[in-house]
């Protein structure tokens, strides 16, 4: 991840502040307890199928 984060700041893609961003974004973190109910909306996936 840092290494396309830096080839994409280096072309000029991204600006250093979205650089840090999308670096910050990437730190894994404890998640939430509403990111948890995320990953628990639904119990079946076909539902939203093509």
């Amino acid at each position: 991840m840092a290494v396309l984060v830096d080839e994409l700041q280096a072309q000029g893609v991204l600006l250093s502040e979205a650089a840090d961003k999308v670096r910050a974004a990437a730190i894994p973190h404890k998640i939430t307890e509403q990111e948890a109910r995320q990953f628990t909306r639904t119990y079946d996936l076909n539902m939203y199928g093509d």
